[in-house]
């Protein structure tokens, strides 16, 4: 096995006497598995909580891939250490590495799991739990993040609720996990970045439609970015067509229109 751009070597994690793919299929709890990937998590040799997320590379040019580090894998990596020096939360990511000599050959990446966090949409959903922050307060916090992510130039891809991690407290700790599908983008004359709104205010509408939290959300990203609620409103206006059309069809359900949640913005 190659370690590749690693925070630590793979006998750190597992010892010296097995590969990573024979202790992750022992040994780790999959939390996710399909075609393509399977993610699960493990403790280390030192004892710490590590998440891994496996991926498949049946095929030539997914090993060529790997070798010139433009897989997926290694695009994670390298959107999180961008994420992290614009002061972006995300997992601290131990690194990646291959291994093409298994019954399965694969590409692994591995990083801190988070344990004690947990996602957006359950955390609300237990709102009356102890710890459990004030949704206002969540709602900027979360929005000046999504703006410093987009003036360092770069747009998640996927920001629904499960993919924001929040350790609850007095200043709650938020991450944004699974960076597979994070892009550069030239900010703010790309539009893209309405994609990431859209997701956010997708979810949002599915699951806590308040106005009154939307425009706590609105304002703090107009604010962290300098533009305008209306312009923002409108990058976004065809992402959330889009998404809340593939709602409907995946789930049988309609998802309120973004107006609904816009109120007095629009």
């Amino acid at each position: 096995m190659n370690n590749i751009l690693l925070k630590c070597d793979a006998s750190e994690l597992i010892g010296e006497h097995c590969s990573l793919a024979s202790w992750f299929e022992s040994q780790a709890i999959k939390i996710k598995q399909n075609a393509k990937i399977e993610a699960g998590l493990g403790t280390a040799l030192n004892g710490r909580k590590v998440f891994v997320k496996r991926y498949f590379t049946p095929h030539v040019w997914n090993k060529l891939a790997v070798l010139i580090c433009r897989d997926k894998a290694h695009h994670a990596l390298a959107a999180a250490r961008q994420l992290t020096r614009a002061g972006v939360t995300v997992p601290e990511h131990l690194g990646v590495f291959r291994d093409f000599s298994g019954r399965q050959p694969s590409v692994f990446l591995v990083c801190q799991a988070l344990t004690g966090y947990a996602g957006l949409r359950g955390l609300l959903q237990k709102k009356k739990a102890d710890h459990v922050p004030d949704t206002a307060a969540l709602m900027d916090c979360i929005a000046v993040m999504i703006a410093r992510m987009h003036r360092s130039g770069m747009v998640h891809g996927d920001l629904k609720w499960t993919n924001i991690m929040i350790r609850p407290g007095q200043e709650p700790d938020v991450r944004f996990i699974d960076l597979d599908h994070a892009v550069r983008i030239r900010f703010p004359g790309k539009g893209l970045y309405g994609l990431d709104l859209a997701r956010f205010a997708v979810d949002m509408a599915e699951n806590m439609p308040s106005k009154e939290a939307f425009a706590v959300f609105m304002a703090a990203y107009s604010g962290g970015t300098g533009m305008d609620a209306r312009a923002v409103l409108s990058a976004m206006g065809s992402f959330y067509k889009k998404i809340s059309c593939k709602h409907k069809r995946k789930y049988g359900r309609d998802v309120p229109g973004l107006e609904s949640l816009a109120g007095r913005i629009l």
